[in-house]
C-alpha cells in the first residue's frame, strides 16, 4: 500500500524476557522515528561490514565491537549511546511510556557497559548464561548435547514449562506487565491498530465453528476464505493505524 512499508524483524523473536521484548520493541520504535526526521546521529559506517558484524556482536558477551565503524572507537555500546543520546534529546518527557523506555534503555546500557551480570533477570542471554553455569557446576556428568537440551529448554513456549517460565513463577525475573494483563491482552487486540478487525474477526469465525477463515496472504488484506472450497474474498485495510471497526460489524452479518 502507497505511505506503507513492512519492516520483517526477525532478530530477537527467541527472547522470553517481557522487559527484553519492550526494549527491542521501543528502542527499534524509537530509531526508526528518529530516521522518518532525518534526525539519526551521523556515523560513518561501512554496510559491507554489517552482516559480520550482525553475527560478531551476537556471539560475544563482552568487548562488542564493529568492524564498520572508523577507528578510534569501535564499541557497539558507543553507537547505542549515540542513539539514545539524541532519542533523549527529542523525546524526552513526550509522555510515560517514552519517559520510562529511555530511563530503562540507559540503564541497561550503564549496566551492560559496567558489568552485564546486573541484568540477570532482565535480559535474555545474560539469564540463561546464569542458568547454563548454575547447570554445569551442579551436573557432574554433563556433556555439550545435554548443554544444548537445557539451552532450549529455556526458550520453551507458553506460559508453564522451561527455564525462564520457572525461574518467573519463583518470582526471579523482572517484570513489567502482571499475569492478568498479559491474559487479557491474548484476547482484546489494540483497539487503535487494523488487528482490532483481524483479531477480532478470528473470534467471531471461531465462534461460527471455523465455517470460515483468514486465510494467510498480506498484512493489508483480508482474505475470507471458506473451509471446503476454493472461494474466497478479499477486503482491503492498508491503513495500519486504522481499526476498520465499520468493516468488521459488516463482516459479522455477512458471515456467520
Amino acid at each position: 500500500v502507497q505511505g506503507y512499508e513492512r519492516l520483517h524483524l526477525i532478530c530477537g523473536d527467541s527472547n522470553m524476557s517481557e522487559v527484553s521484548a519492550f526494549l527491542r520493541f521501543g528502542v527499534t520504535s524509537l530509531i526508526l522515528e528518529l530516521l522518518e526526521k532525518n534526525a539519526l546521529p551521523e556515523v560513518a559506517y561501512d554496510f559491507t561490514k554489517a552482516v559480520q558484524d550482525f553475527r560478531g556482536v551476537s556471539f560475544a558477551t563482552s568487548n562488542w565491537y564493529l568492524k564498520g565503524l572508523q577507528k578510534p572507537d569501535r564499541g557497539a555500546l558507543r553507537l547505542l549511546y549515540l542513539y539514545y543520546e539524541r532519542a533523549f534529546e527529542l523525546f524526552s518527557k513526550r509522555d510515560m511510556i517514552t519517559d520510562f523506555l529511555l530511563c530503562l534503555w540507559k540503564d541497561t546500557l550503564v549496566k551492560l557497559d559496567r558489568n552485564p551480570e546486573e541484568l540477570v533477570f532482565r535480559l535474555d542471554w545474560v539469564t540463561k548464561r546464569f542458568v547454563l553455569s548454575e547447570f554445569v557446576a551442579k551436573e557432574n556428568g554433563w556433556t555439550k548435547e545435554s548443554v544444548q537440551a537445557q539451552d532450549l529448554e529455556y526458550h520453551r513456549l507458553g506460559l508453564t514449562g522451561g527455564h525462564y517460565n520457572f525461574l518467573r513463577s519463583l518470582g526471579q525475573t523482572e517484570r513489567l506487565f502482571s499475569d492478568e494483563l498479559i491474559a487479557s491482552a491474548i484476547v482484546n487486540p489494540p483497539s487503535d491498530t487494523r488487528a482490532f478487525a483481524r483479531g477480532h474477526l478470528v473470534q467471531h469465525f471461531k465462534k461460527c465453528g471455523w465455517i470460515y477463515s483468514l486465510a494467510p496472504f498480506k498484512w493489508d488484506i483480508l482474505r475470507i476464505h471458506i473451509r471446503g472450497s476454493s472461494s474466497f474474498q478479499d477486503y482491503e485495510i492498508g491503513d495500519p493505524f486504522h481499526n476498520y471497526a465499520a468493516l468488521l460489524k459488516m463482516l459479522k452479518k455477512d458471515y456467520r
